[in-house]
């Protein structure tokens, strides 16, 4: 599945874990341990939803502004094992991942995320679920307290699809609009 159909994946697990709590709120013990792995399946399905969302807007990127080549060396030097050096996740900005394209590109970037609300909300939501994610794959994945809800989790990934869907923008800024 490509990320544009993606979006609609992570809203049918929401509602398919909505369901199953209708089914089980006669269960008080089920829809505990429902409370406590959905949260779990969701940030994962999140996160690796904008993964891809972010490797497929860099191909893309690299393949309109360069050559298949340069595309090819994107996806198999940079993408296939280096996603998550890309950002630095206890962060609230990605200014690491602006840097990586120089820094004329990254102060550009920096003042236009600053410039603009929704996309700076955008940037925080996408690294908080990064975050998030690494300290549930990275902490014993049985015991982690997601100290998120489900519904938190779908709003905090709605807000964060937007901002792989306007790094292209930003970093092809014109430096004389900015």
């Amino acid at each position: 599945m490509s990320a544009e159909g993606t979006p609609a994946a992570v809203a049918s697990l929401s509602d398919d874990i909505a369901y199953m709590e209708v089914l089980l709120s006669a269960d008080p013990s089920a829809l505990a341990a429902l409370g406590r792995i959905a949260p779990k399946v969701l940030l994962i399905a999140a996160a690796s939803a904008l993964e891809d969302q972010v490797k497929e807007e860099l191909q893309r990127l690299a393949r309109a502004h360069g050559h298949a080549e340069l595309a090819e060396c994107v996806t198999r030097g940079i993408l296939a094992r280096g996603y998550h050096t890309l950002f630095e996740w206890d962060k609230t900005n990605a200014n690491r991942f602006f840097a990586l394209f120089g820094p004329d590109a990254k102060e550009r970037c920096q003042a236009a995320v600053g410039a603009d609300e929704a996309l700076d909300r955008s940037v925080r939501a996408f690294l908080e679920l990064g975050r998030l994610r690494n300290n549930l794959v990275h902490n014993n994945y049985v015991t982690f307290e997601v100290p998120k809800t489900v519904l938190d989790i779908v709003e905090l990934y709605e807000a964060a699809r937007v901002f792989p869907t306007r790094f292209g923008e930003l970093l092809f800024l014109n430096p004389q609009a900015a």
